[in-house]
């Protein structure tokens, strides 16, 4: 989520310490929890039975923050990029990666496309400056368990009382994931364009059997 003070920042409260304050109020915090409990069971986001977040609070960041991570983000996947094309073309640099056999294979494999993976995730902290601590492929279903926490934290009780210092909105991600996919799931001489036709002449096929039986 994103945050933006109405007032000039010597004039308004940190957004993270006027949260926390808010909380402290004993009614507000329990309705909170509630709240959490319950919508959180509602759009099923959990593993198993513990619940995806026990925390009250969201991770709140000004504008200028947000647009700081996507820029360092888009530096650290534009990094990886080369890397990965260079692994692609140098035998040697990919021998340091120690991979089996299959792996290489798989490795090697033409993906059909400029990119090899089209849904992938950089995690990250913010502490005093942004840090990445892992790059995930091929992993869309944290976005969308993303999308639909800000969604519950949108509805929670204190955040309702935060909004009326601060703006506030949810920067969702779900969308720009499917438009992804289903661009790439298009795209002629893709594997996922291969699936899409083997799936379809497998629907045909019976259909074309039952046909030549007849004649």
């Amino acid at each position: 989520m994103s945050s933006r003070s109405r007032w000039p920042p010597d004039a308004g409260a940190d957004a993270g310490p006027f949260y926390n304050a808010l909380l402290e109020d004993p009614l507000l915090a329990e309705a909170s929890v509630e709240h959490l409990r319950r919508e959180q069971a509602h759009r099923r986001l959990s593993f198993g039975e513990r619940p995806l977040s026990i925390a009250l609070r969201p991770n709140l960041l000004s504008r200028d923050r947000y647009a700081a991570a996507a820029v360092a983000a888009r530096a650290v996947y534009d990094a990886l990029t080369r890397l990965e094309k260079a692994l692609l073309a140098d035998p040697g640099l990919r021998a340091q990666l120690d991979l089996e056999p299959e792996e290489q294979r798989l490795a090697l494999a033409d993906p059909g496309c400029g990119a090899s993976s089209t849904s992938s995730r950089l995690d990250s902290f913010f502490g005093g400056q942004i840090r990445y601590v892992e790059y995930n492929a091929e992993s869309p279903a944290g976005m969308a368990y993303e999308d639909n926490m800000a969604l519950v934290f949108m509805g929670l009780p204190a955040m309702r009382a935060f909004r009326k210092r601060f703006r506030v909105r949810e920067v969702p991600v779900r969308f720009a994931e499917r438009r992804a996919g289903t661009s790439m799931y298009q795209l002629p001489g893709s594997a996922a364009y291969l699936v899409r036709t083997l799936v379809a002449i497998a629907r045909l096929w019976p259909a074309a059997v039952r046909e030549r039986r007849a004649s």
